[in-house]
C-alpha cells in the first residue's frame, strides 16, 4: 500500500519538474524573441536613418537583416507580421533599392552604372587637379590689386566646385574648405585695407563674405559697427531706404540690438511707409506703427503693429501699441486680445482695458478698471458715461442704486440731464427739497426745462407752504418768490408774500405785491388788500418826509390819493411839493423848483403867501435859463412874472434888457439895461452895449457919456477909443478922430475897420504912402469892402505904382461892377501905362466903353481923343 502511494508521488514530482523545465524554456524563448524583435525594430530604424542620408546600400542591408530576424521569430512572429509585410513591400517597390538590385551604384547623388562611375571618377580627378592648380595660382602679395586678384582666383575655384557634379563629394568638400580658409583670411585682410583707404562699403562687403565663411562674435561686432557707421553716412545723404537696409543687416547680427533699434527708429521716422520695401524685420513695423499712431493714422498703425507681432515682436510695448491702435479703430475686442498678452497690468493697460470694456457696453467691468484713474480726462469721461448709463438702466428696478450711480456720474461732470433724473427720483420719493435743488439747475437747459418745469413749480409751492405753516417765513418767502416767477397771477400767494414782507419790515416790497393784486383782481383787492396798502403808503410817505426825502414822500402820498382824497393828505402832499421846490431852488435848478412850487400852491393855495420871495427868485432863475437857451420871448415872460414878487431886482432888468436886445427891441433894451447899470455901476460891458445902442439911434451925447465913463475906468479901451474917434468923425473933427483912432491902435485894436478908417483919413490928407500902408493892413485883417480897394488904388495911382493900382481897381469891380469911374480909371491905366503886346490896349478900350455905357461923360471925350491919335 505504501509502495503504490510513493509511486504516484514520484510521478507527480516528475510531472512538476517537467512543467518547470518547460516553463523556464518558454520564458527564455520569449525573452530571446523579445530581444530579437526589439533588435529588428532598431535595425529598421537605422535603415531609415541611412536611407535619409542617401546611404542606400547600407540601408538595404539593414532592412534585410531586420526582415531575416522578423522571419526567425516563432512566438513573437505574430506581432511582427505587419513589420515583415512593410519591409518586404519597401524592398520590392522602392526605386533606389530596385536600382541597387540591378547593380547600379549611388555616386554623388545619383545612380550610375559601373562604366558611368569610371567616367565620373576621371572627371572628379580632373576637377581635383584644377583645384590644386587654383590653390597654387594665388600670389599672396599685400597690395589691394593683388588681394582682389587672389580673391577672384579663389572665388572662381569655389564657383568651379559649385557648378560641378561633385560638390557634395567629401574629397571636394575638403578642398572647398581649404579654399574657404584662404578666402576668409583674404576677405579680412582686404576689408581692413579698404577701411584704411576710407572705402567703407567695400570694406563691409569683404567682411560680409568672410562672415559667410566663418561666424565669429568679433567679426559680427566689427561688422555691426561698420553697418551703423555706413547707415549714418547714408542718412546724411538722405538715402533712407538704403540706410534702413543696412541697419536691418546690423540687427540680424544680434549685437547691440537696443542701439540699433534706436537708429532704425530714427531712419523709419524719416521714411514714408509706402517707400519701405518688403522688409521682414518686426522692429521696422513696430516703428512704423508708432509713427502712424503719432500721426493718428490708426488703421495703418494697427496693421503695422499686427505685422510686427506676426514677425515675432512680442514685447509689452508692442502689445500695448496694438491695443491702443485697435482701440482707436473701434476694434475693441481685438484691442482686448492684445492687451491680454501683457502679464503685469500697469496704469496704461488697465485704463485701456477699461476704455475698451466701456466701448463694448460692459460698464460694470469697465468701472473696476477705471475708478482709480479719474485724473485722466478720457477715463473721466468714460467713467462718467458708465455711471450714467448704469444709473439710467436701474431707475425703474432700483431707484436708490440708480441714484448712487447717477451721483457718481454727477461728481465727475455737471450734467443737467443727470440732475433731472435725480430730481425725478427724489420727487417720486417726496424728497421735495432735494428735487427742488436738482430741478433748479435743470431749468438752465431750454430742452429739459419743459420736462421739469411743472414739477419744479409744484415743488416750490409745496416747500413754501411747508415753511409758512412752520412760521419759517424767510425760507417760505424764497420758495414763494420762485413760484411766482412762473405763476405771477396767483393772488393768494401774492397776498401771502406781501404779508411776509410787511412782517419783515420791508414796506416797499409789500406795497409792490399788494399793487400787483390791485391790477389783477379789483374785487379781491378791495376786500382783502386795499386798507393794508393805504396804510403802508401813508407810513412810507411820512417816513420819507421826516427823513427829508420829499421826492419819495410825494410819490407815496400821490399813490395814497388813489384810495383817499382827505384834506389832510392833500396838505401833506402840498408841503412835500414846496419842500422839493425849496431844495431845487437852493441847488439853482429853477425850472424844477418852479414846477414843484406851482404843484404845491395848486393843491393848497394858502401856502403861496409864505413862498413869494422864493417864487420870485425861481421865476428869475427860469428866465435866466431861457435867456441862455436863446428863448428870449419866454425869458421876458418869466422875468415879468418875477417882477410881481420882487421889485428893483438887478437880474430882472439885466436879463430882460439883454433879451430885448437879442430881439432887436432897442428902446426896451436901453430902458432895462440903463436900470441895471444904475443898480450896478461896474457893468462896463453893459455900458459899452448901451454906448453902441445910443450911437445906433443917433443919441451921440448919451453914447459919449458911457464912452467917457469907460475911458475913465480904463475898460475896453481899444474898442472905446474907436467909438470916440467915430463920434469926432461924425462931428467933422478929423484931427480928434485921427487922434483917438491912433489911441485905439496903440491900445491893441488891430481890427480891419480901424485900419480902414485911419487909411481914409490919410487919404483925405493926401498921404498916399500911409494910405496904402493902412489900407493894406485892413485888407490883411479881412476888411475887404470896395472902398478900401478904391482909396488904395487911387493912392497907388498917385504913387505911379500902376500895376497895383490896376489890381485894386479890379478887386473893386469884382465887388461892385456898376461904378463907371473905376472902369474909366482902370481903362486909362491900361492905355497910358499898359503893355499893348500883352493885350492891354484891348483891355483899355473895353474898360472905357464900359464906363461910357454906365454914363461916364469924361470917358466919351477920352475915347475920342485916343481914337483920333490912332
Amino acid at each position: 500500500m505504501a509502495k503504490k502511494t510513493l509511486s504516484k508521488t514520484n510521478i507527480f514530482i516528475l510531472i512538476l519538474i517537467l512543467v518547470v523545465v518547460l516553463g523556464n524554456f518558454l520564458i527564455v524563448t520569449i525573452i530571446n524573441e523579445k530581444q530579437m524583435f526589439e533588435l529588428s525594430k532598431e535595425l529598421e530604424a537605422q535603415a531609415k536613418i541611412l536611407y535619409e542620408k542617401k546611404e542606400y546600400k547600407k540601408s538595404m542591408d539593414f532592412y534585410k537583416k531586420a526582415l531575416k530576424n522578423y522571419n526567425n521569430l516563432t512566438l513573437y512572429k505574430i506581432f511582427a507580421n505587419d513589420d515583415i509585410k512593410r519591409i518586404e513591400q519597401i524592398l520590392k517597390t522602392d526605386e533606389n533599392f530596385i536600382k541597387l538590385s540591378k547593380g547600379y551604384i549611388y555616386f554623388n547623388g545619383r545612380w550610375v552604372s559601373e562604366d558611368e562611375l569610371r567616367a565620373l571618377l576621371r572627371e572628379k580627378e580632373e576637377l581635383i587637379n584644377n583645384i590644386h592648380i587654383i590653390l597654387k595660382t594665388a600670389k599672396f602679395f599685400e597690395d589691394i590689386s593683388s588681394l582682389e586678384n587672389d580673391i577672384k582666383v579663389y572665388e572662381d575655384g569655389i564657383k568651379l566646385i559649385d557648378e560641378s557634379k561633385f560638390k557634395e563629394d567629401p574629397d571636394i568638400k575638403n578642398l572647398r574648405k581649404q579654399i574657404e580658409t584662404k578666402l576668409y583670411d583674404l576677405y579680412i585682410k582686404t576689408g581692413e585695407r579698404y577701411l584704411n583707404l576710407g572705402e567703407l562699403e567695400k570694406g563691409i562687403r569683404n567682411f560680409e563674405k568672410a562672415l559667410a565663411i566663418k561666424d565669429s562674435y568679433e567679426l559680427r561686432n566689427k561688422l555691426s559697427n561698420l553697418y551703423i557707421k555706413l547707415a549714418e553716412k547714408l542718412v546724411q545723404q538722405k538715402n533712407y531706404n538704403k540706410a534702413l537696409d543696412i541697419v536691418i543687416k546690423a540687427k540680424k547680427l544680434g549685437i547691440r540690438t537696443a542701439e540699433i533699434d534706436k537708429k532704425m527708429k530714427e531712419i523709419v521716422a524719416k521714411l514714408h511707409p509706402e517707400k519701405i520695401g518688403d522688409v521682414e524685420d518686426p522692429s521696422v513695423y513696430f516703428f512704423l506703427s508708432k509713427k502712424a499712431f503719432e500721426n493718428k493714422n490708426y488703421q495703418k498703425a494697427s496693421a503695422m503693429c499686427e505685422k510686427a507681432v506676426s514677425l515675432g515682436k512680442k514685447e509689452r510695448e508692442v502689445f500695448l501699441l496694438c491695443g491702443k491702435s485697435f482701440y482707436h479703430t473701434g476694434e475693441y475686442e481685438k484691442s482686448l486680445q492684445y492687451l491680454s498678452n501683457i502679464p503685469d497690468e500697469d496704469r496704461d493697460v488697465q485704463i485701456l482695458k477699461g476704455l475698451n470694456l466701456y466701448k463694448l457696453g460692459k460698464y460694470k467691468e469697465a468701472i473696476t478698471y477705471l475708478e482709480k484713474y479719474t485724473d485722466n480726462n478720457e477715463v473721466k469721461e468714460a467713467l462718467y458715461r458708465s455711471y450714467k448709463n448704469l444709473g439710467i438702466s436701474l431707475i425703474e428696478e432700483n431707484p436708490d442704486e440708480a441714484a448712487e450711480y447717477l451721483n457718481k456720474a454727477l461728481s465727475l461732470k455737471k450734467d443737467l440731464e443727470i440732475q433731472k433724473l435725480l430730481g425725478d427720483i427724489n420727487y417720486g420719493k417726496k424728497s421735495f427739497s432735494k428735487a427742488y435743488t436738482y430741478y433748479q439747475k435743470v431749468l438752465k437747459d431750454p430742452n429739459l426745462r419743459k420736462e421739469v418745469l411743472n414739477k419744479y413749480i409744484r415743488t416750490a409751492k409745496i416747500l413754501g407752504d411747508h415753511y409758512f405753516k412752520n412760521n419759517e417765513i424767510r425760507r417760505a418767502l424764497s420758495f414763494y418768490l420762485e413760484y411766482l416767477r412762473f405763476k405771477p397771477r396767483d393772488i393768494e400767494i401774492l397776498n401771502r408774500v406781501g404779508d411776509i414782507y410787511k412782517k419783515l419790515g420791508n414796506k416797499k416790497a409789500a406795497i409792490s405785491y399788494y399793487e400787483k393784486i390791485m391790477n389783477l383782481n379789483k374785487k379781491y383787492f378791495q376786500k382783502n388788500v386795499a386798507d393794508k396798502l393805504l396804510n403802508l403808503r401813508l407810513e412810507m410817505g411820512d417816513i420819507y418826509f421826516a427823513d427829508g426825502d420829499y421826492e419819495k414822500a410825494i410819490y407815496h402820498y400821490k399813490k395814497a390819493l388813489v384810495f383817499s382824497d382827505s384834506e389832510r393828505l392833500a396838505e401833506k402832499l402840498a408841503k412835500a411839493y414846496i419842500k422839493m421846490g425849496d431844495r431845487y431852488l437852493k441847488s439853482k435848478n429853477y425850472e424844477k423848483a418852479l414846477d414843484y412850487y406851482i404843484k404845491g400852491i395848486s393843491l393848497k393855495p394858502s401856502l403861496g403867501v409864505n413862498i413869494e420871495k422864493n417864487l420870485g427868485e425861481t421865476y428869475i432863475g427860469v428866465g435866466k435859463i431861457l435867456y441862455k437857451r436863446g428863448n428870449y420871448n419866454k425869458a421876458i415872460k418869466y422875468l415879468n412874472k418875477a417882477e410881481r414878487f420882487l421889485k428893483g431886482n438887478f437880474d430882472i432888468y439885466y436879463y430882460r434888457g439883454m433879451s430885448h436886445l437879442k430881439l432887436n427891441d432897442t428902446d426896451k433894451a436901453i430902458k432895462d439895461l440903463e436900470k441895471a447899470v444904475d443898480l450896478k455901476s461896474d457893468l462896463y460891458e453893459t455900458m459899452l452895449i448901451l454906448a453902441k445902442l445910443h450911437l445906433k439911434k443917433g443919441n451921440i451925447d448919451k453914447a459919449e457919456r458911457y464912452i467917457d465913463d469907460l475911458i475913465f475906468a480904463k475898460k475896453f479901451l481899444p474898442e472905446v477909443y474907436l467909438l470916440k474917434g467915430d463920434i469926432f468923425l461924425s462931428r467933422g473933427d478929423i484931427e480928434n478922430a485921427f487922434k483917438f483912432y491912433i489911441k485905439a491902435e496903440d491900445s491893441g485894436n488891430n481890427s480891419g475897420e480901424l485900419y480902414y478908417k485911419i487909411a481914409k483919413i490919410y487919404f483925405k490928407k493926401g498921404n498916399s504912402l500911409k494910405t496904402v500902408s493902412y489900407a493894406t493892413k485892413a485888407v490883411k485883417k479881412g476888411f475887404k469892402e470896395k472902398d478900401v480897394f478904391y482909396i488904395r488904388g487911387l493912392s497907388y495911382y498917385k504913387l505911379k505904382d500902376y500895376k497895383n493900382a490896376i489890381k485894386d481897381f479890379t478887386s473893386y469891380i469884382k465887388i461892385d461892377p456898376e461904378n463907371p469911374e473905376v472902369y474909366f480909371l482902370r481903362g486909362k491905366l491900361y492905355y497910358e501905362h499898359g503893355d499893348f503886346s500883352k493885350g492891354d490896349y484891348g483891355k483899355a478900350i473895353s474898360d472905357i466903353k464900359k464906363a461910357i455905357a454906365l454914363g461916364h461923360k469924361e470917358a466919351e471925350e477920352y475915347l475920342k481923343k485916343i481914337e483920333t491919335k490912332e
